[in-house]
């Protein structure tokens, strides 16, 4: 608060008594302060030097405060500014096509509301656990595009969020920093009291979601292993005011070895020489699958088999070496009558509002509902209050979220089961001060739906075959890694290998017709530069 007094004051022209101080503070800042709070702010920075009272009871910043703050505002607008040219200039490199200043514009406005989201969710957790809508902000900003930019526009976030990029990470952390102040701002003297009361030794037992899992072991696309670890380290570092605890349920282990496996099996015929790795991540696939070949990219013939055997044979022992212990929760749960209620009415709200191809599993919901009841199970109904809740759920997956929703909307339930990454990280803050530990997932929980896009599976397929097709050539190795990429991207041939009653011999022949055309035109295309190079030479004699 005294931060934003400063700022107000800063830029007022002369100096100004209390009341229009405060007068200032409601129009500029949009927080009405009582004359209390307002005199005890004022009351501490004349203490501290950075305001000057004049005889006639008007105040004004010191000078020395003044030139602080026209440093600050000029730093932070050539931050401002770097951080758009690298946003430009990523938008140069992988989405060259589209106008890049309609990309920094719509990512901008996403983004800002996401951050506003996150500031009233606090606030919301906090007093009356009405959380706002969450959304996958950033399908918000790739949707606008079509399809064939998606990809590109999804890299350019990916390095805005970079831990390298401090310039845009400070930029976040300023948005965070003044929509946390806004809804702060508006909490009750009795909820301050009970943040305070909250500030004594307690534990929350975090219990994971499958996707949480996968990032935390580095099993998703390179950037999603940030998000996740921070949160971890941050947890490892909360201190001696807060001990937290991760669980995973026996249904989570289950799951995830279904999915590894179920990658496994999609990429095990799959040659992975390093130049197909590296085709393969410019194509559509699912995160786990693009992990692996970006590790066989940079290594020599690795197996599919020996790169997943070790997840799906020991993954209970690996995540319990990570500190995440396992939940039990009784099997009979699975079978329990409210249980199947719910699978069945998730199961028909799917197939009004989802798209066939997007719709989950009867076992993919069935986890859903037994990850929400169990930890449900361990709270007191009586509970009104997040600093009375041991047992949290958290998860990025929207749907699961949404379930949560409607859930408590229905049982006129106050507080959330189910918590995204930022929301935990939001309530961790009532314990562990400001730092740089703190704000690290901050600002990497606003990138993680970056990291669990999903792709047409249908493509995805496609994809697949032309790999399997590939990877029968006995010397695929020797196939540049540009014509790779040609063949890969070529939607005609997509398109046919998708087509039903497709041989083996006849997708072959499909995908050596088109290695055979790109041959004649490379071959056609150097004629081309013989010929030009010949005419050059005669012309310099």
């Amino acid at each position: 608060m005294g931060q934003v007094v400063r700022g107000v004051l800063w830029k007022c022209d002369v100096p100004v008594t209390l009341g229009e101080l405060k007068q200032k503070l409601a129009t500029e800042v949009g927080v009405a302060f009582t004359e209390e709070t307002l005199r005890k702010q004022v009351d501490s920075l004349l203490s501290a030097n950075v305001v000057a009272r004049l005889p006639d009871q008007k105040f004004k910043l010191t000078e020395k405060s003044r030139r602080e703050l026209d440093d600050s505002r000029a730093a932070a607008l050539e931050e401002q500014k770097s951080c758009q040219e690298e946003f430009y200039k990523s938008c140069s490199t992988h989405c060259p096509e589209i106008d890049r200043s309609l990309v920094w514009s719509r990512f901008t406005s996403a983004l800002t509301g996401a951050i506003q989201a996150t500031g009233a969710n606090l606030y919301h957790l906090l007093v009356d656990g009405r959380l706002a809508k969450d959304v996958d902000w950033i399908s918000s900003v790739t949707n606008a595009f079509d399809q064939e930019s998606r990809e590109g526009i999804r890299n350019v976030m990916r390095e805005f969020f970079s831990s390298s990029n401090s310039a845009c990470r400070n930029q976040v952390l300023r948005l965070l920093n003044a929509h946390f102040f806004a809804e702060a701002a508006q909490l009750r003297p009795e909820t301050i009291s009970a943040i305070d009361e909250a500030r004594k030794t307690k534990t929350i037992k975090v219990v994971l979601d499958t996707n949480f899992i996968f990032s935390l072991l580095g099993l998703h696309d390179n950037p999603s292993d940030e998000a996740a670890l921070a949160l971890t380290e941050l947890a490892a570092r909360s201190g001696k005011d807060l001990s937290i605890k991760f669980y995973v349920l026996p249904g989570t282990l289950d799951e995830a070895q279904r999915v590894l496996l179920s990658q496994l099996q999609l990429i095990e015929r799959v040659r992975a020489t390093p130049s197909m790795a590296r085709a393969a991540l410019t194509q559509p696939l699912p995160s786990i699958a693009k992990k692996f070949f970006s590790i066989a990219a940079s290594s020599n013939g690795l197996n599919p088999s020996d790169y997943f055997a070790p997840y799906i044979d020991g993954l209970r022992m690996i995540l319990q070496q990570k500190g995440i212990a396992v939940l039990e929760v009784s099997p009979a749960l699975r079978m329990h009558q409210d249980v199947v209620d719910d699978v069945l009415a998730e199961q028909d709200r799917e197939r009004n509002e989802v798209p066939e191809n997007r719709r989950k599993s009867y076992e993919a919901l069935l986890h859903d509902v037994v990850l929400w009841h169990a930890v449900q199970a361990r709270r007191n109904s009586t509970t009104e209050s997040p600093f009375e809740i041991e047992y949290w759920a958290v998860s990025i997956d929207w749907r699961l979220i949404g379930f949560d929703r409607a859930k408590r909307a229905g049982e006129r339930s106050r507080m959330p089961i189910v918590l995204h990454p930022s929301g935990l990280v939001q309530l961790i803050q009532c314990w562990v001060p400001r730092t740089a530990e703190l704000e690290k997932p901050l600002v990497q929980s606003l990138r993680l739906p970056l990291l669990f896009q999903s792709f047409d599976h249908e493509d995805e397929k496609a994809t697949i075959r032309v790999f399997e097709v590939l990877s029968r050539y006995e010397n695929v190795e020797d196939i540049p890694e540009g014509t790779l990429g040609v063949i890969l991207a070529n939607q005609a041939l997509r398109a046919r290998l998708q087509e039903a009653n497709q041989t083996a011999d006849e997708a072959i022949q499909l995908v050596r017709e088109e290695l055979l055309k790109e041959h004649r035109q490379t071959t056609s295309a150097l004629e081309a530069v013989k010929e030009d190079l010949k005419e050059k030479e005669r012309k310099l004699q």
